[in-house]
C-alpha cells in the first residue's frame, strides 16, 4: 500500500487543479452568479494574492494551511476568479506537506504559497494547450 501512496496523491492533486481550473467552482455572491474564471493577467492576478493573503498558525498543522489554501480559493470565487487550493506530501520528508494555490493568468499557470503573496510562473500557456 505505501508504494501506491505517491501515484495516489499525485493522480488526485492533477485531477483536482484540472476540475478547479476548467470551471468546476462555486460562484460566490459578489460576483453576481457569473461563472468565475482566469484572471486576465500576471498584474491583476499578483495584486489580488497580495490583497488576500490567508495567515495561519504555523504550529497548527496541515490542516491550518489546507484551511488557509481554501479561504483563498473562496474569496477568489466571491471576486469571479478560479483558484484552486492543492495539498501535498513533502518529496524531502516523508512526514511533510506542502500547500499551495494555483490559478491562469494571461493564459500562464502560477502558483504560491496561500499565507504570502508573489505568484510564480509554473507553466507557460502554450504548454497548457
Amino acid at each position: 500500500m505505501e508504494r501506491l501512496k505517491w501515484p495516489i496523491m499525485i493522480i488526485t492533486i492533477v485531477l483536482f487543479t484540472i476540475m478547479g481550473l476548467t470551471g468546476c467552482s462555486v460562484s460566490g455572491s459578489g460576483n453576481m452568479g457569473k461563472p468565475a474564471g482566469d484572471f486576465p493577467d500576471y498584474d491583476t492576478l499578483a495584486s489580488w494574492v497580495e490583497s488576500n493573503a490567508q495567515p495561519f498558525d504555523a504550529g497548527a498543522g496541515a490542516g491550518a494551511w489546507y484551511r488557509a489554501a481554501l479561504g483563498v480559493q473562496h474569496a477568489a470565487a466571491e471576486d469571479g476568479y478560479l483558484v484552486s487550493a492543492v495539498i501535498t506530501g513533502s518529496s524531502s520528508d516523508p512526514e511533510g506537506y506542502v500547500v499551495w494555490c494555483t490559478a491562469i493568468a494571461g493564459g500562464d499557470l502560477y502558483w504560491w504559497f496561500p499565507e504570502r503573496g508573489n505568484p510564480v510562473l509554473l507553466l507557460k500557456a502554450e504548454a497548457l494547450e
